[in-house]
């Protein structure tokens, strides 16, 4: 049987043989009580309907950010695009970084848009405005650098931009790098080749345009750069596209943020993500980390370290946490992080594919998901 239907299939049925629910008044297997749309049920046949924006409106959270963890095949990113389905149902926006290309299909379902970077279209930077434009270029430098640019670097970008009228040029970083050239900024003219002629080429400066909408779901598939070196640059870029078209919404919009630590291990944009998470509330996004482990954000930095301890705070202090089978090892690093209770790392160690453990709060459900829309559902037909 393919992987993308043991999936499916998984999902309607229990496959795990252990009974947590009947020992530990502590461990509530209920319906939630949100009016949204339902995900699926608990282990005890109750309705299990969430939405993080639900919940914060109903003070069961505090905060609208969610982490989802677990196994490949176990049901993540089948999770993920029913509560993007969902949410297109309750009016949410939906803005999703797909590295590896899986959520096009249902872009396309819900009449969404899918920008593919350095591929069909480029990142345009210029707007219109001078201010808009030098934080653009900044954001670009910035990634690449995976440093904070100088005041005085700022002024000789504004400078530039300025007196090449590099915004009215069909491609702007060129013009831009061929004035910082003239002037001798050599540490511009750096990071700015890459972009126009390096590494980086065809992500920012290209012959053509595309603009990021305001539809309803938005998919940045990043799927190019996926395994270059390149990638934690890339995923920066993105995550700040995405970020901009969540916030000029006028509605509340979930930002999808799959494999996680391949943005993460930018230093620089790790901060940024965790200022964008600080900001969730006030600006009514809800970020979605998802991650295959806790152990993915080892390579961030060593133990003990600054950008170690941030990467692991920022999964810890998502109020929402939805966990799928996990190993062993995984399974007691997130009893050390996140505080699962002996009986919840017993249930994560032996939980079936499509069912997870579901923490928000004070409440406990072990949900199994259940699916409606199989096409856009399934991850897996590449592999049948």
């Amino acid at each position: 049987m393919g992987g993308g239907v043991a999936v499916v299939v998984a999902m309607r049925f229990r496959s795990v043989a252990i009974d947590l629910l009947s020992v530990s008044p502590l461990f509530m297997d209920t319906g939630t009580g949100l009016s949204v749309a339902p995900l699926g049920r608990t282990l005890r046949g109750s309705t299990f309907a969430f939405d993080p924006f639900a919940a914060y409106r109903d003070g069961l959270i505090n905060g609208p950010n969610v982490a989802i963890l677990g196994r490949i095949g176990y049901g993540k990113s089948a999770s993920v695009k029913m509560i993007i389905r969902r949410s297109f149902d309750q009016r949410c926006g939906v803005v999703v970084l797909d590295p590896k290309g899986e959520y096009a299909e249902l872009a396309r379902t819900l009449d969404g848009e899918v920008v593919s970077f350095g591929s069909d279209g480029w990142l345009r930077i210029d707007t219109g405005s001078v201010r808009q434009d030098v934080d653009n270029i900044v954001a670009l430098l910035e990634s690449a650098r995976g440093s904070a640019l100088s005041d005085l670097d700022r002024m000789k970008l504004e400078a530039h931009w300025k007196d090449s009228d590099a915004g009215a040029t069909p491609r702007p970083l060129l013009t831009l790098l061929q004035r910082c050239s003239e002037a001798r900024d050599d540490e511009l003219v750096a990071t700015l080749s890459r972009f126009v002629d390096g590494d980086l080429g065809g992500l920012a400066d290209g012959p053509e345009e595309h603009h990021l909408t305001l539809r309803r779901v938005t998919v940045i598939d990043l799927q190019k750069w996926w395994g270059t070196p390149a990638m934690p640059v890339v995923m920066h870029l993105a995550w700040t596209a995405a970020q901009r078209v969540a916030e000029r919404s006028m509605t509340r919009r979930y930002v999808i943020l799959d494999e996680a630590w391949a943005l993460l291990d930018n230093p620089f944009a790790l901060h940024r993500v965790r200022g964008s998470f600080k900001l969730a509330r006030a600006n009514g996004v809800s970020h979605f980390v998802v991650l295959h482990r806790l152990a993915d954000l080892d390579s961030l930095g060593d133990a003990g370290s600054r950008t170690f301890a941030a990467a692991k705070s920022l999964v810890r202090d998502c109020d929402t946490h939805v966990i799928f089978n996990s190993a062993p090892g995984d399974v007691a690093a997130m009893q050390y992080e996140l505080g699962l209770t002996d009986r919840e790392a017993e249930y994560v160690g032996g939980i079936g594919r499509g069912e997870a453990l579901v923490r928000f709060g004070a409440h406990r459900s072990v949900v199994r998901f259940e699916p409606t829309d199989l096409d856009a559902i399934d991850t897996d037909q590449a592999m049948r």
